[in-house]
């Protein structure tokens, strides 16, 4: 008889997260109301990726951001290939970078450290 999954040492439920970074972290009014307001917005509009950081780096404090969550936000930022974002009819925004090219990107930030910064 085959032994079940469940029964072997150390084994996890299938439904079980292997990792505290699965869960999210609630959403503030906030956040709600920036997520529709952007939603908003024509999809002909575009901005300057860097003018975003720029804007972003100085509301950090208001967006509960720290110094290394810049630093990671800035180097998946030069993953884009245009210096002009736009929301458009498909999602281009979205980027799948190797760990260690964010590792280089970051000047050396570790992976883990990436990861935690990530999901934040």
């Amino acid at each position: 008889m085959a032994a079940n999954a469940l029964s072997l040492p150390g084994a996890r439920p299938p439904h079980a997260p292997h990792h505290d970074a699965l869960r999210r972290r609630p959403l503030t009014v906030a956040q709600m109301k920036a997520h529709a307001k952007a939603n908003g917005c024509l999809r002909e509009t575009k901005v300057e990726k860097w003018a975003v950081l720029r804007d972003i780096t100085e509301a950090r404090a208001q967006l509960d951001l720290s110094a290394p969550n810049l630093v990671v936000l800035d180097a998946v930022a030069t993953f884009l290939p245009e210096r002009a974002l736009q929301m458009g009819d498909r999602p281009a925004l979205v980027v799948s970078p190797s760990n260690r090219s964010l590792v280089v990107r970051t000047r050396g930030i570790g992976e883990a450290t990436i990861r935690r910064h990530l999901a934040a």
